[in-house]
């Protein structure tokens, strides 16, 4: 809000991770006034998506779901938020097995909220998505490379060589996360053997990665 100086055009997103702690209820009372817009992430069942709409809707003016998969979109767009956000596969973090322009597809005329779609999109395809029923697209990673960013010049220059192979996505089916993988891959070649064993995904990548810096994560 601060940063905003008195605009509405902002908002929050708030990842719960899947756990219950962590439901948008718990950001009540850090803001005087509602946000402009919240939007919620980590949404795994039908039943988080149901129980995180009410107290978003106490939080923001305006409440939007993600979502990662088709079947998921379509039940989020029955609650009483005022849009989606759908993950592609092609996006970081979260996301679903689909790729963007074949979740368009599924998904063109069979939603009842409007969407936004994130994924493999640039200025070239954009319109496109617009065209196939999407309100519009979501950026996040190639926001560092604006002229606004806090990277460097030459940060932002190898940022803008990368191509996507250096991501890898984890895990199988509805729950699926893109993580950067540059540097060292055999930490997730490690964490995909733990899946395929039979793991619990993804409080396996919690236990690993989301640990307190005291308990020596």
């Amino acid at each position: 809000a601060r940063f905003a100086e008195g605009r509405s055009g902002w908002g929050v997103r708030w990842d719960t991770l899947g756990r219950p702690e962590r439901m948008p209820d718990c950001l009540a009372g850090l803001s005087e006034t509602k946000l402009p817009w919240l939007l919620i992430a980590g949404l795994r069942t039908a039943e988080d998506a149901r129980s995180a709409t009410e107290p978003g809707r106490a939080l923001a003016a305006r409440v939007l779901l993600e979502a990662a998969s088709p079947s998921d979109a379509r039940t989020w767009a029955t609650l009483p938020c005022d849009g989606l956000v759908v993950k592609a596969n092609e996006a970081g973090g979260g996301v679903g097995p689909t790729s963007a322009f074949l979740l368009l597809q599924d998904l063109r005329g069979g939603l009842e909220r409007p969407f936004w779609i994130q994924g493999a999109w640039g200025p070239a395809t954009a319109a496109a998505a617009h065209l196939a029923g999407a309100e519009g697209i979501v950026l996040c990673e190639e926001l560092w490379l604006a002229r606004e960013s806090p990277l460097s010049d030459e940060e932002r220059r190898r940022m803008a060589l990368l191509d996507g192979s250096e991501t890898v996505c984890l895990g199988t089916g509805p729950a699926q996360v893109r993580l950067f993988a540059q540097a060292d891959r055999s930490a997730l070649t490690e964490l995909q053997r733990e899946i395929d064993s039979g793991a619990a995904w993804p409080e396996t990548l919690h236990r690993r990665w989301l640990q307190r810096p005291e308990d020596g994560g």
